[in-house]
């Protein structure tokens, strides 16, 4: 039996390795005529584009992944039953489950493996490619920073420090504003705990407001509310959202912690908080929902029909994951219900088929 298994995993990973340089490859032909338009219209230098895609390869193999294990795990089991090699086991008395466990047993390695890679190269990656992206392509200097627990926005007339920014509800938290005059010279701060838009204008809450006098005095003014005419809507600060595919499960989790203490509603990065978690078992439940697939289609004429339904159902967790996390984010479904459960949803699914694989 060990021979077998290690036969099926070097079958396996042929595919599987094969898979995922071919999706990767259609991923980037894709991006890159999708970026094509920026990068011509930006001039951007043939070091940083090349520096800016290189940077991204982490977090294409997580994409990948899980469907390169459902491809690989469907065309390996469908040619050993097209060999007639599980009738073949079957007849031998060799139960299928057992068969098939090596298989069930490298899709959970790979699923940690996808963690990992999640977890300490992919936010690296990320970020650097999008710095690239920024600086190098589209040379927006200084414009946005982010240092994980706070951001520095800058604008033609003022200096914005934004611990948070939730462009949902339209909501700015704990912001310092340096107002600059002719020159870019100081003249005046204000520091509020909230910022909210309504009605077209930003309205500030607890807010300390000091206006810098040409003696080197300043006038100091606090309101429990104030309205503050800005240039900035929303819409300027959408670029400072933070994404989670920049940070680690462990950043991610500290950001939302100090979110929490200073009382802020951290329902959206509590959802990604647990997608971190669920997104990467995908691999396993894609190996999970192909082997019934794989196996209950003894006739010829059933394979084409069996690895169709195998596809159908894993791109029908893909939109039910997305709407899941979608419902998650307006906070209609609680982070861990959005995260879980389509996972949860999909390993009955398989697990049913899978016990019930004719022995």
């Amino acid at each position: 039996m060990r021979i077998l298994s290690r036969y099926l995993i070097r079958e396996f990973l042929k595919f599987f390795l094969a898979a995922t340089a071919g999706f990767v490859v259609i991923f980037y032909v894709i991006d890159v005529l999708d970026r094509m338009s920026d990068l011509v219209r930006y001039r951007a230098p043939l070091g940083a584009s090349v520096l800016y895609f290189l940077f991204k390869v982490p977090q294409v193999i997580f994409y990948v992944m899980p469907v390169s294990v459902l491809v690989a795990t469907l065309f390996v089991l469908s040619i050993l039953s097209k060999d007639n090699e599980i009738l073949a086991l079957r007849s031998s008395g060799v139960s299928v489950h057992r068969f098939v466990a090596p298989l069930i047993l490298l899709s959970l390695g790979l699923s940690a493996f996808a963690f990992l890679n999640n977890e300490f190269v992919v936010p690296a990656g990320n970020a650097r490619s999008e710095e690239i992206w920024k600086v190098q392509v589209k040379r927006e200097y200084n414009d946005v920073f982010f240092r994980r627990d706070k951001f520095w926005y800058r604008s033609e007339h003022a200096i914005y420090n934004i611990l948070s920014f939730d462009y949902l509800r339209k909501t700015l938290g704990r912001i310092t504003i340096y107002r600059m005059g002719p020159g870019f010279r100081p003249i005046g701060r204000v520091d509020a705990l909230k910022g909210q838009w309504k009605d077209g204008r930003w309205h500030f809450y607890d807010v300390v407001a000091r206006d810098f006098l040409s003696d080197g005095s300043a006038r100091v003014r606090s309101q429990k509310e104030m309205v503050i005419d800005l240039p900035e809507t929303p819409e300027s600060f959408k670029v400072i959202a933070p994404d989670p595919d920049t940070f680690s499960y462990a950043q991610l989790e500290r950001y939302v912690k100090k979110l929490e203490r200073d009382g802020y509603d951290v329902t959206k990065y509590l959802v990604d908080l647990q997608a971190k978690l669920s997104t990467p078992l995908i691999s396993f439940l894609s190996c999970l929902i192909a082997i019934p697939f794989a196996l209950r289609t003894s006739r010829a004429g059933q394979r084409p029909l069996g690895i169709f339904f195998a596809i159908a159902i894993a791109s029908a967790y893909w939109f039910l994951l997305a709407y899941s996390l979608a419902f998650g984010h307006k906070g209609t479904l609680t982070p861990m219900a959005a995260a879980w459960i389509p996972n949860l949803i999909l390993l009955g699914v398989g697990g049913l088929l899978l016990v019930n694989v004719e022995q």
